[in-house]
């Protein structure tokens, strides 16, 4: 397997997570 490709993976995958979570409150907003 591929080094580069399963990095870019890894990072994508926790770009997408802390975006992700960045996004979440702001839907659900805590009265």
């Amino acid at each position: 397997m591929d080094a580069r490709l399963d990095q870019a993976a890894a990072l994508w995958t926790t770009r997408r997570i802390r975006s992700y979570l960045l996004l979440q409150p702001i839907c659900v907003p805590r009265r």
